[in-house]
């Protein structure tokens, strides 16, 4: 029997009983005709037009995909496979991976336990640059090689175990589901394993192109599927798919200052929206990560769809439009899983300064900046939002084909850092005040974000009470807002006047965190013509020469010039008060109940200000009402022996007696001290010892000896000693 193409098969009526009757016997052979009763000739053309009619409805339902992709090859690299094949000649595919710890020899092995994922027509054609750039882009699968051909297929593993693997790829018509499991040795399957190991997988450089501005800039393709390792987290819940971001080096240096723009692949990720100032920005190294999934609306510029630099539902197909609403399950953070990935890969395998890592994003960008701040706040140093949401919602169909109702508000895999029994729900997730309320209590990063008041894409409405809830959770945030449209129109601050200061702020330094200034502007209610046309909130404040020791903390703090928009504001002003918080302390960490004594002084040195806060668990250092100068304030705080500035204590005095059935010891002190406690044995060997602190005044400790015995009890507190003998 001849194989009929698609097209004739399902175009063709059925043929003359006489011509069916040769294609039977031509493909079977007398014993298709056995079946035949020949008494009656009607009987024979009914038989055969019933038989021809089965054949044409066999092809048009199933369609014609029996045959298999060919020249299956693998090779392992940096905890991963990478698999190519030649594709089938049909579009409308998907090619279906599997793997196996033994060698594909019989269709029962393509089960569930053995898929791992698939990809569709076209896996190796870079979809987001082909449609970003006109013209078809196609992945290279190493760094040094050509790029694959338009009729190769590619799927790239993240390696879960070490050992020896084998692979299977079959083909599945997506109109009918129909899956080809033929199974060809040395074509569709392996005939030789791939020995795997578990290790940190790595981009794959793509090319590289100078821009206008002299910067050379490299593309990497970063592989990812549905797998997880030590390494990172899954990127997709659909199998392998390829991802893309650029790096940018600058300068001279042995380490480089990282910033991580989200913004996409073109030049906007440096010069849209008001980041002038990065496009200068030397000494660096810069990537621009990008949010982009293959939605099928077209092969335009801006075909394809963003996650909100988050993720979408377990169940969400990356491929289909019309998903369900999902009412149950998980979302997965598959997006920001590949963005700290990345980071990851910077900081490990590039020439960063691992204590300068700066995260950008204008408009979603800056909320994804935001939220990946929150997550991972020990990689992030600092990060400069730019025209951001607050809060993403799922307003429309598609967005809650991504993360479901707000209603619903499913969980999240992100653990809730306020309680660590539970994940965060998305919307809660996706909300920058819900993500301070719950990490108060971490060392976040700095957080500068500029906004505008005509701003009718993101909206300003909501800006006001985002401000409110900084202030109130003692966040590290500066705010600044004008009358700025969505792209930067009628801006009146200028970048270099709310720019981070990345130059100052390094993971391994701790610096104050400012809350209620009295010189802070006023947003307003919410109403774009309510409140101050342009202002800022703490981004007249700065600080300088951190000094931290065990017990001991110094910063100096000063009013800076307004100036907006190059302009010397009117009515200057020369002083202020503000609440401080110590954030990212390195050293200077005081045990909860500890009373911590603080000082003010002016420039001159002159004592303007004490006072005393008590450590709580959990609770960040606060000082509140410190007044600030324009010539400079230095604020002090201590505990324990950093309060005395003389060689001696004054004011000491200790007794030991019987209280009960044990021993007491009375110790009186005029300001707060350390102390510590030993017990000896007669002929000095040390038993038992306890550091204590001592609050000013008197102080009844009670005392137990580890076994009845003769002991020595020292209590020695800065330069002086105490001994008793005690029988016990």
């Amino acid at each position: 029997m001849m194989w009929l193409t698609r097209s004739q098969a399902c175009s063709s009526r059925v043929r003359h009983p006489a011509v069916a009757s040769r294609m039977l016997v031509s493909s079977r052979g007398s014993a298709w005709l056995a079946f035949i009763n020949f008494s009656s000739m009607q009987t024979v053309h009914v038989i055969l037009n019933r038989l021809s009619a089965f054949l044409v409805f066999a092809f048009c339902s199933h369609g014609i995909h029996a045959a298999t992709v060919t020249k299956l090859q693998a090779h392992y690299r940096d905890g991963q496979v990478f698999l190519a094949w030649q594709n089938v000649t049909a579009t409308g595919q998907a090619y279906k991976v599997y793997r196996s710890s033994t060698p594909f020899t019989s269709a029962d092995q393509l089960n569930s336990t053995t898929y791992i994922g698939q990809v569709r027509d076209s896996s190796s054609k870079n979809l987001r640059r082909s449609r970003l750039e006109q013209m078809p882009i196609y992945f290279r699968w190493q760094p040094n090689g050509e790029p694959l051909g338009s009729n190769i297929g590619l799927y790239v593993v993240t390696c879960t175990e070490t050992g020896l693997f084998y692979y299977a790829v079959t083909v599945m018509d997506l109109a009918s589901g129909v899956e080809d499991k033929t199974l060809l040795s040395g074509k569709n399957t392996l005939i030789n394993p791939v020995s795997e190991t578990v290790a940190f997988p790595l981009p794959v450089w793509q090319d590289s192109v100078v821009w206008s501005n002299g910067d050379v800039v490299h593309y990497y393709a970063q592989f990812g599927d549905n797998r997880q390792n030590v390494y990172r987290k899954p990127f997709n819940n659909v199998g392998s798919f390829g991802y893309n971001f650029f790096q940018i080096r600058r300068g001279q240096a042995e380490r480089y200052p990282l910033f991580v723009f989200l913004e996409g692949l073109q030049k906007n990720a440096i010069k849209g929206n008001g980041l002038d100032p990065f496009d200068t920005l030397s000494n660096c190294i810069i990537l621009s990560l990008d949010d982009w999934i293959p939605y099928p609306d077209g092969y335009h510029e801006e075909a394809g769809k963003s996650t909100g630099w988050v993720g979408y539902h377990t169940g969400y197909d990356i491929y289909v439009s019309d998903n369900p609403i999902p009412t149950s399950g998980v979302v997965m953070a598959y997006t920001q899983h590949r963005i700290i990935h990345t980071i990851e890969w910077a900081r490990n395998y590039l020439p960063v300064d691992t204590t300068k890592v700066f995260l950008v994003g204008v408009s979603t960008g800056g909320l994804g900046a935001l939220i990946t701040a929150a997550l991972v706040p020990e990689k992030i140093t600092g990060v400069y939002a730019i025209a951001h949401p607050t809060a993403l919602k799922s307003g429309d169909g598609w967005h809650q084909q991504l993360w479901g109702t707000a209603s619903t508000n499913l969980k999240t895999n992100v653990p809730d850092m306020s309680n660590l029994n539970d994940s965060l729900r998305i919307f809660d997730l996706m909300n920058i005040k819900k993500l301070f309320m719950k990490n108060y209590h971490r060392s976040l990063p700095h957080i500068w974000c500029v906004h505008g008041k005509q701003d009718a894409t993101v909206g300003w409405s909501d800006k006001p009470s985002f401000y409110d809830t900084a202030q109130l959770y003692k966040m590290p945030a500066v705010f600044f807002w004008d009358r700025r449209k969505h792209n930067g129109d009628e801006a009146k601050w200028l970048d270099t006047e709310t720019l981070i200061p990345y130059q100052q702020l390094a993971l391994n330094v701790a610096y104050p965190a400012f809350s209620n200034c009295s010189v802070n502007g006023n947003p307003g209610n919410g109403k774009k013509n309510d409140g101050d046309a342009f202002g800022t909130i703490n981004g007249l404040l700065a600080w300088s020469e951190v000094s931290e020791t065990k017990c001991s903390f110094s910063v100096k703090l000063y009013l800076k010039d307004y100036v907006v928009g190059g302009q010397l504001q009117a009515n200057q002003p020369t002083s202020c008060s503000a609440d401080v918080t110590l954030r990212r302390l390195q050293a200077f960490k005081a045990q909860p109940g500890r009373t911590i004594y603080w000082y003010n002084y002016d420039a001159s040195g002159n004592l303007v200000q004490s006072g005393t806060i008590t450590s709580q668990q959990g609770v960040p250092h606060t000082v509140p009402g410190v007044q600030i100068s324009k010539a400079g304030n230095r604020l002090e705080l201590k505990f324990g022996t950093c309060l005395s500035r003389e060689a001696e204590p004054e004011g000491l005095e200790a007794t030991l007696r019987r209280y009960g059935g044990g021993w007491q010891l009375v110790v009186s002190t005029a300001q707060p001290q350390d102390a510590l406690i030993r017990f000896t044995d007669p002929w000095g060997r040390l038993q038992q010892h306890q550091e204590i602190f001592l609050d000013a005044g008197t102080q009844h400790i009670a005392l137990e000896f580890p076994l009845p015995s003769l002991y020595v009890v020292e209590l020695q507190v800065g330069q002086q000693r105490w001994h008793w003998k005690v029988t016990e």
